[in-house]
């Protein structure tokens, strides 16, 4: 724990005095006792993981292998705890903050892997004291396909009726396309995911589902990357299927067998050669394409190295358990 990791809540306090001071004292007294928290587990010897879970990148098998490996997580697939996500998800920086403090610090709660599937707060998710983040992206057609296959099979059995009877692939993808829900990697990232909740986004005038529909721009796309580039650790999906170690080396797990199962690929491969479907894809992948491509640069920056034709894995260049800054 360094001497700048333990003064940065009071240079946040010092930097956001333009702001109702009382706010200001609140936020600060938020990241110190996360801070404080994490000094003495990081003594003990507990880590904590903030894992930005995106849909279909391979989350799933993440947090079972949480609860294989005995991190303490809520039953829900790591998710935040219900009582807190209109905070975590729903409410300004100093919100999050509070929802932060107490899913990881309080008795309660006290966890030490939490996933935020349902969404992250306005702007992506703030560093927080002694709190590792990972971040995983897929290719974004591969995610797209694999969406579309999950929801239509959730909701036919929930129906009791035939995939089939669902809507086609085509017009599913149509109405991401009329409905400005393009990008969902970029998207997510920036807070942007549709959810539940009113209210309107902190630094937004405009109504909530209008601000998560509008068009993104290369400003939004900057944004999500920095906020990929500020995590401690990115994978990609296509990585994790080859290799499981740079996962195990990062969390410091023993038990990784189970990482690869839910990041197959679908077995409908047809779209890859329909030219439409192409297309549409392409058209709702234009950021994510280099969103991912940020991310793969990343995992190679970072010295991850993943087994191939059964080459040993090299270890990553500097340590993967830095306090956070």
């Amino acid at each position: 724990m360094t001497s700048a990791s333990i003064a940065r809540p009071f240079t946040l306090a010092r930097d956001m005095f333009d702001r109702p001071r009382l706010h200001a004292m609140r936020i600060v007294m938020a990241l110190s006792t996360l801070l404080l928290a994490a000094m003495a587990e990081r003594a003990a010897g507990v880590s904590r993981t903030m894992y930005m879970h995106i849909s279909k990148t391979g989350g799933t098998s993440i947090c079972h292998l949480a609860r294989e490996n005995m991190e303490r997580t809520t039953s829900r697939n790591c998710n935040e705890p219900s009582q807190l996500t209109r905070d975590w998800v729903g409410g300004p920086r100093e919100a999050q903050l509070r929802a932060a403090e107490k899913m990881f610090s309080e008795e309660k709660y006290n966890l030490t892997f939490v996933a935020t599937e349902w969404g992250i707060p306005f702007g992506g998710v703030t560093r927080m004291p002694g709190v590792k983040s990972l971040i995983t992206l897929r290719e974004p057609r591969d995610r797209m396909v694999s969406a579309y296959y999950q929801e239509r099979n959730t909701l036919s059995r929930h129906a009791g009726l035939p995939p089939t009877q669902f809507i086609s692939l085509h017009k599913y993808l149509e109405g991401f396309v009329d409905d400005h829900r393009d990008n969902y990697q970029t998207r997510y990232l920036l807070g942007m995911r549709p959810m539940a909740f009113g209210g309107k986004p902190s630094e937004q005038r405009m109504p909530r589902e209008e601000w998560m529909r509008r068009e993104l721009t290369r400003e939004d796309l900057d944004k999500a990357i920095g906020l990929l580039e500020d995590a401690d650790a990115v994978f990609t999906t296509e990585g994790m299927g080859v290799s499981d170690a740079p996962l195990k080396e990062f969390l410091g797990w023993r038990r990784v067998r189970s990482a690869r199962a839910n990041v197959r690929r679908d077995k409908n491969d047809a779209w890859r050669t329909n030219s439409t479907l192409l297309s549409l894809l392409g058209r709702l992948s234009s950021l994510d394409d280099e969103l991912y491509s940020r991310a793969k640069e990343l995992e190679i920056e970072a010295g991850w190295k993943y087994e191939r034709l059964g080459e040993p894995v090299a270890s990553r260049r500097h340590s993967s358990t830095r306090v956070p800054h």
